[in-house]
This record gives C-alpha cells, structure tokens and sequence, in this order.
C-alpha cells in the first residue's frame, strides 16, 4: 500500500477528537523542527557574519576619508551556504495535509485513495513542485526588486557587489519568513511531561552486552564514549533538568545470562 494511502486509510478510520489531537501533534513536531533548525542557522550566519565584518573593517586606514577594505572570500562562501540551507529549510520543513483527506483543505485528487501508489505520489509530487517553484519565483521577485533599489537609491562600486548582493540575499530570506532572524521558542515535548510525574521514578533502556572481544578496557572505553553520546542528546530538550536524573542504562552481560555472543533471540526472550 502506497505511503499517502497509508496516511488516508489512517486519518480516515480515527474520530473527530482523534484528528484534531494528530493535527495538532503534527503542527507541534512541525514548529518543533523548524525552531531547532532556525535558531542554529540564525547562530552560524551571525558568527560568520560578524568574522566578515571584522575583517572588512581590519583594513588600514589611509586618511579621514578613505580606508582599505579586506573581503573575506572563504567567510562569503559559508555565508553563502547558510543562505542556501535558509532556503532549503524554510521550503522542506513545511506541514502538509495534502493528503489529509479528513482535515479538510485536502486536494480533490487524493478523493480516488484506491488509486494505484504511482498516481497518487504523481498528485503529491506534482503538488509539491508546484508549490516550490511558487515560493522560489517569489523570492526571486523580491531579490531582484531589492537589488534594482539598491542599484538605484546607493550603487555601489563593482569590487564589492558580490558583498552586497549576500546582503541583499540575507534580507530578501529575513523579509519573506521572520522566523530566520526571530525563531519561535521550542515547547515541551509531551513524553519530558509525561516522565516528570513523580510516579515515575526511573526509566531508560536494559541493554545486554552480546560482543565479548577486546578486553575489559576497551570495552570500558566504548561505555564510556556512548554513555557521552547519549548524555549530549538532552540539548536543547525543554525540561530535561527535571527528568535527567531519572534516566537509567541497566546493562547485562550476556555471559551471565549463559548468552553466546550475538544470539539476539537469546537476549530476547
């Protein structure tokens, strides 16, 4: 069964209340994603962007009117990047009910949900092509009437007009979706909530140890590696200092249990 016939069949068997409490989860992971997603390019643009500036600025002074200016090529490029990743995010990390045909707003295409899975992910595809080429022809329109302002109102001399034009890219992004220079705060995530009950003293993951080569060392190395990977995951999660403590690894090496190693089953059962 096709992917979108998947997601129709679904909504379609749940209630009303049910809906609204999936739409609603949907809008939260939505917003959750493209918060996280904005308020780390919004970080890395702003320390490129002030790397650039200090170095167009470090150039020495000749007189009171004139200045030598230094561009920093390898500091546009990565602003360049992040542009890029601007564009990408604020098109890709979108909410869509296309396919929803219970939450109304839905494409009449998608009515036939028996169609064959090819015709229907042609709709979406369609759909979605549509609406990305609408948005990129947007932002072009509003670039390039920028760019003719500025050309108008403040030309500038041509060594630094790649310089001017980032500029007019950067705000051109900033004009069209607000949430690049001002994200939206992250909420709380509904299991954060549920785990900070107080009738939830502890929980995490029994793990069975089922690889029994290198020595004691090594493996105390990789406990010690994963257990600072998995500690780097509560970054940025709301409330993680309420439930952090709780968080528990229970580890069981498989040789007490009478496990060879690599028997999943074993560990299973």
């Amino acid at each position: 069964m096709g992917g979108i016939q998947q997601v129709i069949f679904f909504l379609s068997a749940l209630g009303p209340s049910q809906l609204i409490l999936h739409r609603l989860h949907f809008e939260f992971i939505f917003n959750q994603s493209r918060t996280w997603t904005f308020q780390r390019l919004n970080i890395l643009y702003g320390n490129w962007k002030s790397r650039f500036i200090a170095k167009c600025m470090s150039g020495p002074v000749i007189d009171a009117t004139q200045a030598i200016i230094i561009i920093d090529r390898y500091a546009m490029m990565i602003m360049t990047k992040i542009c890029d990743m601007y564009v990408q995010a604020d098109l890709y990390i979108h909410e869509r009910t296309d396919g929803f045909i219970k939450l109304g707003h839905y494409h009449p295409s998608f009515a036939a949900v028996n169609a064959p899975k090819a015709e229907l992910d042609g709709v979406y595809a369609a759909i979605e092509d549509k609406r990305v080429s609408a948005v990129r022809a947007t932002m072009q329109k509003v670039f390039d009437d920028r760019v003719a302002q500025r050309h108008r109102v403040m030309p500038f001399p041509d060594f630094i007009e790649a310089r001017c034009l980032l500029v007019d890219r950067e705000w051109t992004h900033k004009k069209l979706q607000s949430e690049l220079e001002n994200p939206l705060e992250m909420g709380m995530e509904p299991w954060v909530r549920e785990l900070m009950d107080e009738k939830v003293e502890r929980f995490g993951f029994v793990i069975y140890r089922l690889s029994y080569e290198g020595s004691d060392e090594e493996w105390k190395d990789f406990l010690g590696k994963l257990e600072d990977g998995l500690g780097s995951g509560w970054e940025d999660i709301i409330g993680a200092d309420n439930i952090q403590g709780k968080a528990m690894l229970h580890w069981i090496d498989g040789r007490e249990k009478d496990i060879t190693e690599g028997d999943l089953v074993a560990a299973r059962k």
